[in-house]
């Protein structure tokens, strides 16, 4: 019997996480264009190579246009799932260096705003400020010294406590802070 009641969970489970993609996403309405109806059976003229090329990149996935579900299956402390809103933190990742910097690359994928960066020529003190969801890893920063060595430290910093502290070691030395 309690086999039963396993794969009954696990149904559940799923069910809710569809819904609240289903929830997430355009009402069939909304993707069937402004008049509310689908596209005419009647065929078209062929587009140009240009036309095709614009209508290619319009339909390209882009990745910084998706939005989490409003809700997701999280364990509680005790056995089983709740239903519950992604915690939402304030995180700051920087570097930092005596001398210029050449380069800092950072990825945080649950930031609305800021999921991902290449940045160059940044000065001698870098900085993003952003707010992400869900549990760790929130983040990374890529570093890497120039041919003189001279240290660049990264850091992760969430809700105000430091969470990854790091320094590069010699020339063209590299480092990356996770947290």
């Amino acid at each position: 019997m309690s086999a039963v009641a396993a794969v009954l969970a696990v149904l559940t489970c799923v069910g809710l996480f569809v819904r609240a993609y289903q929830q997430a996403g355009p009402s069939h309405d909304e993707a069937a264009g402004p008049t509310g109806s689908a596209a005419p059976a009647t065929p078209s003229p062929s587009p140009s190579p240009s036309a095709a090329a614009g209508a290619a990149r319009a339909n390209a996935f882009d990745p910084n246009a998706l939005s989490l579900p409003p809700y997701t299956i999280t364990p509680p402390a005790a056995p089983g799932f709740a239903f519950a809103t992604p915690a939402e933190h304030r995180i700051v990742l920087a570097a930092s260096s005596r001398h210029a910097i050449g380069r800092v690359g950072y990825l945080a994928p649950t930031s609305p705003d800021h999921p991902s960066g290449d940045v160059k020529h940044v000065g001698r003190q870098w900085a993003v400020h952003t707010t992400v969801t869900g549990s760790p890893y929130y983040a990374l920063v890529f570093v890497q010294a120039g041919a003189d060595g001279t240290p660049i430290t990264c850091s992760i910093t969430l809700d105000g406590k430091v969470l990854s502290r790091k320094s590069t070691s010699g020339a063209y030395g590299r480092q990356v802070c996770v947290g």
